[in-house]
């Protein structure tokens, strides 16, 4: 390695091992005989390293998005093609195609839901009487209906009405005070496939419900609302509740047996009870998946 000095306009050249002066023409230190080839060619190796650097550096920020002029036209491009697309709403743009899908998929929801009440109210019944009328629903393939047994006390043989009109005899299996639960036969039931069932889990406040029923003898109607609360307990009359639902969806005379729908789940999760008498838009139910070893005790032992 060797050290360089300007002196009066003279370039002196010194070895760095050495420090003894020497002339440019030199190969070697005259004095330790240091090779200055090496040193030349350590700075054309510098030169070298430094230049391809330069150009890594320019290459890369050409990459990036933005920086050439071919990028931002591109860019300016797209942005002119989704501005068709778009339209402003406030302060901010949000694309069209966005509110369209979701005004599709809340129309599809509630298509779906129609669709489902529509085939739910196929095994929705009215359970008429001499002394009451209420409501029922299919619950097994082997012709069993479930109604309130307030509906049904004090008579073996009792009218089941279906939506089309037809009537049918149902018998009698076995009704509970607890609950306020009666299980019937129908015949001509045997072999029809219910409309699906949640017997296994217990519903949250704020699940959205429709009630199925013929209230004072209008068939099918639906009434929709909220459970508005869960595990209440209530006496009324000789009849012991527990754990019902209470629920926004009115439940008025003649709603009583009949099913409560699930909105989200499409299912049946309980039978109506009883409205509130201090509050007539406050509905009860008795949640299914409380009733399922009461019904099959019924079932089988009246």
């Amino acid at each position: 390695m060797y050290n360089y000095q300007i002196q009066r306009g003279r370039l002196n050249m010194f070895c760095r091992k050495c420090l003894v002066n020497i002339h440019k023409s030199d190969e070697q230190c005259s004095n330790c005989g240091t090779d200055r080839s090496l040193f030349r060619k350590g700075i054309i190796l510098a030169s070298a390293l430094f230049l391809l650097v330069i150009l890594s550096g320019a290459y890369l920020y050409q990459s990036i998005p933005g920086n050439t002029a071919t990028t931002d036209q591109q860019t300016a491009s797209f942005l002119a093609e989704r501005s068709e697309g778009k339209k402003e709403i406030g302060s901010f743009e949000v694309p069209v195609f966005i509110e369209v899908r979701e005004v599709m998929r809340e129309e599809e929801i509630a298509a779906r839901t129609e669709e489902a009440i529509e085939e739910a109210q196929e095994t929705v019944y009215t359970i008429a009487t001499p002394n009451e009328q209420g409501s029922g629903f299919l619950y097994s393939e082997d012709g069993i209906v479930l109604t309130s047994a307030h509906v049904v006390r004090g008579h073996d043989l009792i009218t089941v009405v279906d939506q089309s009109g037809d009537i049918y005899e149902g018998r009698l299996l076995g009704s509970s005070d607890y609950m306020d639960i009666a299980v019937l036969e129908v015949e001509e039931f045997k072999g029809t496939e219910p409309f699906e069932l949640d017997t296994s889990q217990e519903f949250d406040s704020g699940e959205e419900v429709a009630a199925l029923g013929s209230p004072k003898g209008v068939q099918n109607t639906v009434t929709e609302g909220n459970i508005t609360n869960t595990r209440l307990n209530l006496t009324i009359d000789e009849y012991e509740y527990e754990d019902l639902y209470e629920i926004s969806a009115g439940i008025v005379e003649g709603n009583s047996g009949g099913p409560l729908f699930s909105i989200e789940h499409h299912c049946f999760i309980a039978i109506n009870a009883a409205k509130s008498l201090d509050d007539p838009t406050i509905g009860y139910s008795v949640p299914l998946y409380k009733i399922e070893d009461l019904i099959d005790e019924l079932k089988t032992e009246g």
